[in-house]
């Protein structure tokens, strides 16, 4: 999750943070050395053909050691350092628990659409059984009654409904996949269902699952498959 991932950013920047602090109360130890080149004549001409003889050069060399006594100041930085860190391992902790209530509301939202498709899948294939059974009676008599034709009338409409609402359920489903994978940080990748009134062919038999374990969020296609989240005990405190 990018949550995630910027949370654990904010550690990795306090613990740099915690290091440099520590640096910054031990003793301290400098050496430095210089050299000098200097031109001696009675002339400029003079002064200039000595400077790069190297006659009147000059070294310097310095060692200064510093040991800070009580040192408060930096101790105190280096604990406001280390407090800023936990309160970034707890900042991830509280991110985590967020993702995953996330992630737990999406996959119920996700179970929950996947049901109400197979539902309305069921109520087309029935709508549909029940037009053609009326299609076969009106082919064996030889004329329609208006109450027949009511009838008949109706169950297209029914048909028509039943559509409408697969449809509805593909939406909430597909849409109930984004959420799940915008939550994850995942991409969906052909994991997107369509419906039958959106195809003449009909039937979501070829991108449907047939059961619930055949479920495309559930086979790992839209998220990390197993993902732990981090806790307080997966993180060192230094």
């Amino acid at each position: 999750s990018p949550l995630l991932e910027q949370a654990r950013l904010a550690i990795a920047v306090a613990d740099v943070n915690v290091r440099v602090a520590r640096n910054q109360t031990l003793p301290r130890l400098d050496f430095t050395a210089g050299g000098t080149l200097q031109g001696l004549g009675g002339s400029s001409k003079q002064g200039h053909d000595e400077l790069f003889t190297g006659d009147y050069a000059g070294y310097n060399f310095a060692l200064t050691f510093e040991y800070p006594i009580g040192n408060r100041e930096r101790l105190a930085l280096l604990r406001k350092a280390r407090f800023e860190r936990l309160q970034a391992v707890a900042g991830m902790q509280n991110t985590a628990d967020q993702v995953a209530q996330s992630v737990r509301q999406a996959m119920r939202q996700v179970a929950a659409s996947h049901e109400e498709l197979l539902t309305q899948r069921q109520a087309v294939e029935a709508a549909k059984a029940q037009l053609k059974a009326l299609e076969d009676l009106e082919e064996l008599r030889a004329r329609m009654s208006p109450e027949f034709l009511r009838l008949k009338l109706s169950a297209q409409e029914t048909i028509a409904g039943a559509r409408r609402s697969e449809l509805q359920a593909v939406t909430d489903y597909n849409a109930a996949l984004i959420r799940l994978a915008q939550t994850t940080g995942t991409v969906l990748q052909g994991t997107v269902v369509t419906s039958t009134a959106m195809e003449l062919s009909g039937g979501l038999e070829e991108r449907l699952p047939a059961t619930w374990g055949e479920s495309p969020w559930r086979s790992g296609e839209t998220t990390k498959k197993n993902q732990k989240y981090p806790t307080t005990q997966d993180i060192p405190v230094r």
